[in-house]
């Protein structure tokens, strides 16, 4: 097959004698070995040992390509069969001068990426943010390096240092997004009532105007406004996908015994499964640190709850 953009101004394919070698480390992510030295707009239908595979499976066995941003805009990525008919669907391409390659880095954003955003709700505009973080060399970053406005100051109760940055990222895309969108962040002024499972439940149940807490009934774990009493959510609601569970809502974790994990609901799904966005990943294990994550809407605890409760917001 052949390997194309529809615009070459914007974005081109380029072969391994393109490049300069430190060219080839960076787009590769990798010091190239001979074997992974050459990448070309041409593949071969010839896979491993001279086994010839079906054409769709010699991309995955064999062969890397490489866009190079020519200049800012947007273009798509095209693949065709030597009959000229199109491998898959054309694959969108963003070129942009952050050098993390994010569209939104907290400054000003393309007017075609701001006109998106713009016919979105602001749930959805907040995941496609958190979207856009996701096609970033920050997805593969390390966990725990303070990102998205995460205090340096703040401590585990342990005392160390707190390095989870998975609510800060929620917060951070709802901050964006709003501002993009010229509307008020209806988390609120502080990233901090996003900081862990506690603080968030703590928020919603301190303020039913702005959220509802779906699967939760009691107190709040933290207490934000009044000191004289801790608020308390009576009543408890179950989730009802597409109702009261959206896009933009928020997801937040525990096992048997704490809460873990602040994540962003991308599609509640149909009353079984669910997708999220989830940062903060590579800790303890490997791959990226921002990954989508299929979840089983009836996973329970050891005593019974629900392992996921969720943040509803009450979004105009």
């Amino acid at each position: 097959m052949t390997v194309s953009t529809a615009d070459p101004a914007i974005a081109s394919i380029v072969s391994s004698t393109d490049l300069t070698e430190a060219q080839k480390e960076s787009a590769l992510g990798m010091k190239p070995s001979k074997k992974q030295a050459r990448f070309d707009p041409n593949i071969s239908d010839t896979g491993f040992g001279g086994i010839r595979p079906a054409p769709q499976l010699a991309l995955f066995g064999m062969h890397k390509i490489v866009v190079k941003g020519e200049s800012l805009g947007e273009t798509e990525l095209l693949a065709e069969l030597p009959d000229q008919t199109p491998w898959q669907k054309p694959t969108r391409v963003v070129v942009v001068s952050n050098l993390s390659s994010r569209q939104v880095d907290g400054g000003p954003v393309r007017h075609a990426f701001q006109q998106e955003l713009q016919m979105l709700s602001l749930g959805d505009a907040a995941v496609r943010v958190a979207q856009d973080q996701m096609n970033s060399s920050f997805a593969k970053a390390s966990a725990g390096d303070n990102r998205y406005n995460l205090p340096k100051d703040l401590k585990k109760a342990d005392g160390k240092p707190a390095t989870d940055w998975c609510g800060a990222f929620v917060y951070w895309c709802y901050q964006q997004a709003s501002a993009i969108k010229g509307k008020q962040n209806p988390l609120g002024p502080i990233n901090d009532v996003m900081l862990s499972p506690q603080k968030a439940i703590g928020w919603a149940v301190a303020n039913p105007l702005r959220a509802t807490m779906l699967r939760y009934k009691g107190r709040a774990l933290f207490q934000w406004g009044s000191p004289h009493q801790l608020a308390k959510q009576d009543q408890l609601i179950d989730v009802v996908p597409g109702t009261n569970l959206l896009a933009g809502d928020i997801c937040l974790v525990r096992n048997d015994t704490d809460w873990q994990h602040v994540c962003l609901v991308k599609d509640p799904g149909d009353g079984d499964a669910l997708l999220t966005i989830d940062c903060n990943q590579m800790e303890g294990g490997s791959g990226p640190s921002m990954q989508m994550v299929r979840r089983d809407m009836n996973s329970r605890i050891g005593n019974g709850l629900y392992k996921y409760v969720f943040v509803h917001l009450n979004l105009p």
